[in-house]
């Protein structure tokens, strides 16, 4: 995608940085009435339901092709221990 508006990289990384302070609170929030590992799984489920609907939307290979197993086996354990392990400790804290 080419974004033509100038400025655009600062734009987005402020956006970002705010999303994420609202996601934080938000989670905050809903970490004083669901206790960490319930709320990660809900997380990881949306997430991952709204993560491949834009990709069928926008008409995206799920694995594109050339892609080596070891590598997705690789990408599934890194995403089972960032998301999985480290988002549960973070709701915990």
């Amino acid at each position: 995608m080419d974004i033509q508006f100038p400025h655009a990289g600062e734009v987005f990384s402020t956006l970002c940085a705010l999303f994420w302070a609202v996601g934080v609170i938000l989670f905050k929030k809903s970490g004083e009435k669901v206790s960490p590992v319930p709320l990660n799984l809900f997380k990881d489920v949306v997430g991952t339901f709204l993560f491949l609907a834009t990709m069928l939307v926008l008409g995206t290979d799920f694995i594109p092709p050339g892609t080596r197993v070891t590598d997705v086996l690789i990408l599934l354990a890194s995403g089972a221990l960032g998301i999985g392990i480290a988002d549960s400790v973070f709701f915990a804290s």
